[in-house]
């Protein structure tokens, strides 16, 4: 990620890679939401969603849905 691409994302996660197909398919449905996705292990990947102020609660329903991990939470455990 750029810098200023990094800036315009609301939501960072871990998310099991299993998952990773519905999920996309899911984030595609919301207008203006993309994401970037870099694979962090054979089991895992860290999710990057960008979008507009009204995808974010769109999002953070997924995030509980598919139990991706918030990165903070993962950076302080």
């Amino acid at each position: 990620l750029e810098p200023e691409e990094f800036k315009n994302c609301f939501a960072v996660g871990v998310v099991q890679t299993e998952v990773m197909p519905r999920l996309i398919e899911y984030l595609k449905r919301y207008p203006n939401t993309y994401h970037r996705t870099s694979k962090i292990s054979d089991e895992e990947s860290l999710l990057f969603v960008f979008g507009n102020e009204a995808s974010r609660k769109w999002v953070e329903a997924l995030f509980l849905v598919f139990e991706i991990r918030d990165i903070f939470d993962v950076l302080d455990s």
